[in-house]
């Protein structure tokens, strides 16, 4: 684990939180004044954990040691890939199958309309399919459960289309993922979506990347300074490249 992020909020309110706290060391400080908590550590290959604190008036520090658990990619990578399931519209093509598509090298881009780091990503993303896509790279944005149908989705794209992507379509597949609400394995979490379950993706945008073989190499980060670079040696490894973590 290279990076964790501590989130603090009021006890059932998460998705209110007002204070973080990033770090490269797996260590966080925090100044709270007294009163009870939620705090939400999470980081990099690893599950976040949601703790309740209580800090008493007077009390001056308080020493917490957590453990992280594994995330799904943990055990994913280095072997197949879940196959796409509960897939319920396609857009721009389909449907495919990943089985279909061994001697390609994929990425599953996890995202949703409604998911403002999503939308402004996707320009990232675009760049890497126009550059690679006639190297062998195919993408595949699975969209997650929360719309009924493609007409939807691209009904509550139109504005990101002109303001954030300059008029431009997203020109590869789109998967409409379904199944609901999904427990990711091993874990209490439920997200939106069986194949976004499968691949144990709980936060958006999230990008798979999987080999010429098959077999899941890691997360990928399209939004990465050196992302051009680390794609342009994974698409020209030889056909069954060795599993890496290429986050």
């Amino acid at each position: 684990m290279s990076w964790t992020n501590t989130i603090v909020f009021d006890p059932g309110q998460i998705s209110l939180y007002t204070i973080t706290c990033s770090s490269n060391s797996q260590t966080f400080d925090l100044a709270l004044p007294p009163g009870d908590y939620g705090i939400d550590p999470y980081g990099t290959d690893c599950q976040g954990v949601h703790r309740y604190i209580h800090i008493a008036p007077g009390r001056r520090e308080m020493s917490l040691e957590l453990d992280l658990p594994p995330d799904r990619m943990a055990g994913l990578a280095g072997h197949p890939a879940p196959e796409l399931r509960d897939i319920k519209g396609w857009d721009h093509g389909g449907p495919v199958k990943l089985a279909d598509l061994h001697g390609k090298v994929v990425l599953l881009d996890f995202w949703g309309y409604w998911c403002g780091p999503c939308i402004g990503s996707m320009p990232a993303l675009m760049k890497l399919y126009d550059q690679f896509k006639d190297k062998g790279l195919f993408v595949i944005a699975v969209h997650d459960d929360s719309v009924a149908s493609i007409a939807e989705m691209d009904q509550k794209l139109a504005s990101a289309r002109e303001t954030r992507w300059h008029g431009r379509d997203l020109p590869f597949l789109v998967a409409l993922d379904g199944g609901g609400q999904t427990r990711i394995k091993y874990t209490a979490d439920l997200t939106s979506g069986a194949t976004t379950a499968a691949y144990g993706v709980d936060s958006f945008p999230s990008t798979v990347l999987i080999g010429r073989d098959g077999n899941v190499i890691g997360w990928f980060d399209i939004r990465a300074a050196d992302a051009t670079k680390k794609m342009a040696q994974v698409v020209d490894q030889s056909p069954t490249p060795q599993p890496a973590n290429v986050r």
